[in-house]
Order: C-alpha cells, then structure tokens, then sequence
C-alpha cells in the first residue's frame, strides 16, 4: 500500500470557515472521482498543541489530506489521470499553493498501536535532527522515542539496576517514579526510573507496589 501526505494552507483572503467547507464540499468530491484512490482523509486544523496541551499558538498549516492507494503503480495511475488534474486546477480556489512546496510527501507508515478511531485528533509534523544519519534517526524514533508513549506491562520494563530487572523479568511489579522524583499519573517521561523499597523483614523478594514502569501511579 502506498500512503501520500498533502500539508496545506488555505487561502488567507477567504474566511476561515468558507474554506473549510469549500475544501470539503467540493474540492473534497473531486478526490472521490479517482477510481485508483482507496481512501481519502481530510484532516482540518482546529486548535494548537503546546507543551501542556491545546494552545492559541499561530499553526502552520490549516489541515493535510492523506491518500491510500494499493501500489505505486496505482498511484501513478492516479496522477496521470484527468479527475487528478482536476483536483490540481481546482486547488488555488481553497488553498495557498506554494504552501504545500517541501510539505507533501509519500509515507511508510509504523503503527505503534492500533485502536479504533476517535473524534478527537492530535498531529505533529517534525525534521530528524541535523546532521543524524537518517537510518539512525528513524530507528532511535520507532524502537526508542515511540515506545515512551506506550505503557509498559512489569514483566517488559527496563529499570535502572541489574536487580530491578532480574525482579521484572519474573513478573514481579515495580513502582515507578518520574525522573524528578515525584509520583506521576497519566504524564508520559522519557526517563522512568525505579523507587525501590526496603523488602519486608524475612525475604528476598523485592517490595508490593501499585503499578509497573511508565507514568502510572505509584503508591511508595
């Protein structure tokens, strides 16, 4: 499956809310004119994000539309094709062209995790580091960066000490807390370390806490 990104601005001489609806009402139909095209998801901007959520930041686009098509061969039918061109005469009445230069693209998509579709949805758009060798970059995003956000069941988790992860290899929990040393609930942290306990008087395994690694909330 072929997968391409469309990131645009739409025109700023226009209301807001008239583009909005001119993009669905009717240059969205154009798109559905494409016999090649399998899928087609407008996704409209309606908020920032800042560092604590939803923000009133300037954003720098106004929405991106995503295409899935079978094969590439697929995909090239579908640029040669008149319903293509006709999307592409009809964009300059919705959109700021050039705004979508160096912003368009085709995709390899990595699902991290699946789950059915929610009416709320978030997006950020990033650059790899300067000077990081791509590979690298996309490997350090999908096996270390990505599997921050997901929690991770005791058994899985990876603490700081040989011991913590000889207890969490048996499956035995551990608790967690943010690296600034408070308890944290329901806030992502890059570097979860283990609050260790003294074990109870007459054993050696280690103590009962209430959740595992990640940003759950502990109890010690």
């Amino acid at each position: 499956m072929i997968k391409v990104v469309w990131v645009a601005r739409l025109r700023a001489d226009r209301p807001r809310e008239e583009m909005r609806a001119y993009w669905t009402e009717t240059h969205g139909p154009l798109g559905l004119k494409v016999d090649s095209m399998r899928s087609y998801v407008q996704n409209h901007v309606v908020g920032a994000i800042g560092a604590q959520g939803e923000s009133t930041a300037d954003v720098a686009f106004d929405g991106y539309s995503v295409h899935e098509y079978d094969d590439r061969a697929a995909f090239e039918a579908a640029l040669a094709s008149q319903e293509f061109a006709d999307i592409g005469e009809d964009g300059a009445n919705v959109f700021e062209m050039d705004s979508m230069d160096g912003m368009s693209g085709v995709l390899e998509e990595r699902v991290m995790r699946d789950g059915p579709r929610s009416p709320y949805k978030v997006v950020w758009f990033a650059r790899f580091r300067e000077g990081m060798p791509r590979e690298e970059a996309v490997a350090h995003w999908r096996d270390v960066h990505a599997p921050i956000a997901l929690p991770r069941r005791a058994s899985t988790a990876t603490c700081r000490t040989s011991r913590w992860r000889r207890w969490t290899s048996r499956g035995s929990p551990t608790s967690c807390r943010r690296s600034t040393g408070s308890p944290s609930a329901g806030t992502p942290t890059a570097t979860p370390t283990c609050a260790r306990r003294s074990p109870r008087r007459g054993t050696s395994s280690p103590p009962t806490a209430s959740r595992s690694c990640g940003w759950t909330r502990s109890r010690a």
